[in-house]
């Protein structure tokens, strides 16, 4: 048996994307892979832009990291035009930019290095990697980077602006405020550096980027989730 599982999608100027994931049960051991792909209005896929296997393996109980990079977290977009904005590379400061036919119309790079990792920081990710066997909770062998990834996420919250949220400035931001971005052009051009103003409780809430440049707190969502899970 197959299953496939949408995960984050858009839709702006006509142009329908969205990630998701197949896991194949057929050997009883469930195999996942991911995809990212452009969608035409009928649901019929227009181009594959993206695939990733997981970082997973159920069987052998492990997780590897750089092999899981994956952009469904947010290190993707659609702007004013409909053209596409992705992070393909985990290690590398690069964004792909294809029109909404899925043609490769640019590339976005910048000289970068990420976040180091302390020892803490692994065991912190460490001990949220587990798996459900039965009742009992298992604790997955994980391999983690030393860095962060170079990309968290990417937004377009006005037209023209291409905010990205990199992995070394998310881990240094000043009290009092949510978020920081580089800014860059739909040319490509870095043009300034943006902090996000808000108290955020990080364990908590989420922000959501809306296309004419305002931004949506839902504050305490995570136990709201959790508090449906248990009831």
């Amino acid at each position: 048996m197959t299953t496939v599982q949408l995960g984050s999608t858009n839709c702006r100027k006509g142009t329908i994307a969205a990630c998701g994931t197949k896991c194949d049960f057929s050997n009883g051991v469930p195999i996942q892979s991911r995809i990212f792909s452009l969608f035409d209005e009928n649901g019929y896929e227009v181009r594959c832009l993206m695939t990733a296997g997981s970082g997973f393996d159920f069987e052998a109980q492990t997780f590897d990291e750089l092999k899981n990079y994956f952009i469904d977290g947010g290190a993707w977009t659609i702007d004013s035009r409909g053209w596409v904005y992705h992070a393909p590379q985990y290690d590398r400061y690069v964004v792909e930019v294809h029109d909404s036919a899925g043609n490769l119309r640019q590339v976005i790079e910048r000289d970068f290095e990420s976040y180091v990792r302390s020892s803490k920081d692994k065991e912190r990710l460490t001990s949220k990697v587990v798996m459900t066997v039965g009742d009992e909770v298992v604790q997955l062998d994980s391999d983690f980077q030393d860095r962060n990834p170079a990309i968290i996420r990417i937004e377009s919250p006005r037209d023209g602006e291409i905010w990205i949220e990199n992995g070394y400035d998310s881990e240094y931001l000043p009290e009092g405020i949510a978020r920081a971005y580089d800014v860059f052009d739909q040319d490509g051009h870095f043009r300034k550096a943006v902090n996000l103003a808000y108290e955020m409780n990080f364990d908590q809430d989420k922000l959501i980027c809306l296309t004419d440049g305002r931004w949506i707190a839902l504050r305490n969502l995570q136990g709201a989730i959790e508090s449906m899970h248990n009831s």
